[in-house]
């Protein structure tokens, strides 16, 4: 997320922002927030602030309000989840810099969506959803039907035949695509239906 708020910027200098549930030590959040904060070392004139969002959207719209109070030379808010980015299109907008203030956001529920269509949120990141489940099935039956020999008995010998971690990929959802999103990937439920 940092690298592409660093294309985005293309070449502006000031603050950016970078909002994510801080204080409840969440590894995956913490390991974003170090990945954002080394991407955007690389881009000179950046300097980042963290703003600890508590993982809500009412929190998320107050802490980032206070801090683009508190540093007038913000150019770029990086909501690191869904709630995040939500308040922090409510920030930017109750403070009047709609259109002044990039903001990127991760995942592809219904509101990150309508804010990519109506502009407030430049970008989002979602993970490849289809992938991950497609794979953890594909690895399931493998194993159920004994598909999975590394060696004749690799349960027996200790040894995982799986790899510990898989990337599925990552989505970027932009005003280009993100009808596309809302067509393929929510659904509303509705009595009688």
């Amino acid at each position: 997320m940092g690298e592409q708020m660093g294309k985005l910027l293309a070449g502006k200098t000031g603050t950016v922002l970078i909002s994510t549930a801080i204080s409840a030590g969440q590894p995956s959040a913490l390991e974003n927030l170090r990945g954002a904060k080394e991407a955007l070392a690389n881009y000179t004139g950046v300097k980042v602030v963290e703003v600890d969002d508590t993982a809500d959207a009412n929190v998320a719209a107050t802490n980032i309000g206070a801090a683009l109070q508190a540093n007038a030379d913000v150019v770029g808010i990086i909501g690191q989840q869904a709630y995040t980015a939500v308040g922090a299109c409510t920030a930017v907008r109750e403070a009047g810099l709609t259109g002044k203030v990039i903001v990127i956001g991760r995942d592809r529920d219904t509101a990150t969506l309508e804010l990519i269509e109506n502009g407030e949120l430049a970008a989002s990141y979602a993970q490849n959803s289809y992938v991950e489940g497609f794979i953890a099935l594909q690895w399931l039956h493998d194993y159920v039907n004994g598909d999975l020999k590394v060696i004749g008995d690799y349960i027996g010998g200790g040894i995982n035949p799986l790899p510990k971690t898989v990337d599925s990929g990552s989505i970027v959802i932009t005003k280009d695509n993100a009808a596309q999103f809302k067509e393929k990937y929510i659904w509303e439920v509705t009595a009688g239906k």
